[in-house]
């Protein structure tokens, strides 16, 4: 593995920066992360990750048009990305949730704008430079806080283990693990949801009880399209319903911002 540069960038907003290195070119990045004593290290692909910004933003994309702006959630030894602002060949949307396009796009050069990370190239000497420029790591390791955010989304790592080995099963088994894994999706939403209602003031809890219905009625407007243009036959071999995975994966990226929102009031009450 060749490294040609390093940035220094907080991906996840929890004040301590992760360090992420570049392969080569256009090989991808290493994302180093520290926590509790302990250094992760999760291997990102180019198209994943560019156009790295320094409020942690960054565009992803799998064809010409299909992309947008993305953020990350860590979650025990790996990370999910948040799809915050995306476009399909026939749709575009903001956290999971259709918008007109000419919003979408306004909202896209607003991300374009922000500034962009600022790389180092990769040696002893900018390394021992950043370093005793930039006390943020020594500061994060000394402290060695306790972080109730990081723990509960810690605590959500048995869904992602859900998804693992899927090409190792029968279609049938497939179809249950993908529906093990919506199903305990949608049970960790309504508790985080409910948390959330728990400790919002009045407005607070009267505006997310409309974003969650909003996002509701979008979610389920999807999902039925999906299962209609699934067209089960359960009379036939089983047909392919991974779909629960892709939808178990919207519903996680919505805990996790509904768990930014929780731990933002818990933290200032604590």
């Amino acid at each position: 593995m060749n490294i040609q540069r390093f940035a220094v960038v907080d991906l996840d907003g929890n004040g301590v920066p992760e360090v992420v290195l570049e392969i080569d070119e256009y090989a991808g990045f290493v994302i180093l992360r520290y926590e509790r004593s302990r250094v992760y290290g999760n291997i990102v692909g180019y198209r994943t990750m560019y156009c790295l910004k320094e409020n942690g933003f960054f565009m992803s994309s799998s064809s010409s048009d299909e992309d947008g702006w993305n953020s990350l959630y860590f979650i025990g030894d790996t990370f999910i990305t948040d799809n915050t602002l995306y476009r399909s060949p026939s749709a575009y949307y903001a956290e999971d949730r259709c918008i007109d396009e000419k919003l979408w796009w306004e909202m896209f050069d607003a991300f374009d704008e922000a500034e962009d990370v600022k790389w180092h190239d990769y040696s002893d000497g900018s390394i021992e430079k950043w370093i005793a420029q930039n006390p943020v790591f020594d500061l994060a390791m000394s402290e060695g806080c306790a972080d109730e955010h990081q723990d509960y989304l810690d605590s959500l790592s048995y869904l992602i283990e859900m998804t693992y080995d899927y090409t190792k099963k029968t279609q049938e088994e497939r179809n249950a693990s993908a529906k093990e894994y919506y199903t305990n999706c949608r049970k960790e939403l309504d508790q985080i949801y409910q948390r959330c209602l728990e400790v919002l003031s009045e407005a607070e809890t009267e505006n997310l009880t409309a974003d969650q219905q909003e996002w509701e009625e979008n979610f389920d407007s999807r999902m039925d399209a999906a299962l209609n243009a699934l067209q089960i036959d359960t009379s036939e071999k089983p047909e392919d319903e991974s779909l629960y995975y892709t939808f178990g994966d919207m519903i996680l990226r919505r805990i996790c911002r509904l768990a930014d929102i929780y731990f933002s009031v818990t933290s200032v009450l604590s």
